[in-house]
């Protein structure tokens, strides 16, 4: 409703006061609600924003969408002149307006206020560079390099040919990997997780290695669990195997040269059984251990100190 006095009447009907004439005119104009300005924002993350904007209103509405969509998406009931945008899309461009309440009434749509959300870096497996090293019969260790921005790693291995992947989530540079199988080839490969949202790679080229193998002797010391300590050794060497069965296993100690310097025989029982030699007299240098049984003669290198 607008209110307006004038001198002269110019109604089609006026209404004549004692002391002065007044024309009443009815419209549906209402006051003028002021329009948002300033659009900004201080912070971007990869799918937030902070907006803020400058306004005389207590409440306000806020609506926003991609650069070129048509539909606008819409936060309602704003108490104060910014406010935090969240569940955005990562590395996109978006278009903000601000609207302002004057009691009921809401002003216009302030001017477009335009920002793009943080891009996810480049999360590239190969520059991980996967490589192995220290190969033996049964273990390997998968050693990598750390891309930009990574922050955690997947290693998945299989034995060549197979089609199921093993796999070892971590968040150091390296893996050792054991119980494999002797003289065998194996394919491995990484997947890199680096900073953003749902940032994986894809997985980098296979890599293929192959375990060592043994020899006989070395096959049968593995089968028995032959161990010996100390090692090197003093005045005693303690011997330790495991039997499937009970049976004579005998000790046989040669010096560099092959020499046989000790020998020693013994009724063991079933299962992980001890046994000691004295080498008191013996001189310090490298001598090697064979111990024979019903399955044959393992052998392995010791060293007196």
């Amino acid at each position: 409703m607008a209110f307006q006095e004038d001198q002269l009447p110019e109604c089609n009907n006026s209404i004549e006061g004692e002391t002065e004439d007044y024309c009443l005119e009815i419209t549906d104009e209402v006051p003028p609600c002021p329009v948002p300005a300033a659009v900004t924002t201080d912070s971007i993350s990869y799918q937030s924003a902070y907006l803020s904007w400058e306004g005389s209103s207590e409440v306000y509405q806020l609506r926003f969408r991609p650069e070129g969509a048509a539909e606008w998406s819409g936060v309602e009931g704003v108490g104060a002149q910014m406010l935090i945008l969240e569940g955005l899309d990562v590395c996109t461009g978006y278009e903000v307006q601000v609207s302002g309440f004057c009691g009921d009434f809401p002003s216009g749509w302030s001017e477009s206020f335009f920002f793009s959300t943080i891009c996810n870096p480049a999360c590239d497996s190969d520059a991980a560079m996967l490589t192995v090293l220290d190969l033996t019969d049964t273990t390997a260790m998968l050693v990598w390099a750390a891309p930009d921005a990574a922050l955690s790693y997947e290693l998945q291995v299989r034995r060549s040919g197979t089609t199921a992947w093993d796999t070892y989530p971590t968040t150091g540079l390296e893996l050792q990997l054991e119980n494999l199988d002797s003289c065998s080839a194996y394919d491995a490969r990484i997947w890199v997780t680096c900073e953003g949202v749902n940032n994986i790679s894809q997985p980098s080229a296979t890599m293929n290695f192959e375990t060592t193998c043994l020899t006989g002797t070395e096959n049968l010391a593995r089968q028995l669990r032959l161990e010996v300590a100390p090692n090197p050794f003093r005045e005693t060497l303690g011997i330790q195997l495991e039997l499937q069965q009970a049976q004579a296993v005998q000790y046989l100690l040669y010096n560099a040269a092959g020499q046989q310097l000790l020998q020693q025989e013994e009724t063991l029982a079933q299962g992980v059984q001890q046994s000691s030699l004295s080498t008191a007299t013996l001189p310090a240098g490298l001598y090697w251990l064979s111990v024979r049984t019903e399955r044959g003669v393992a052998t392995i290198k010791v060293i007196k100190q």
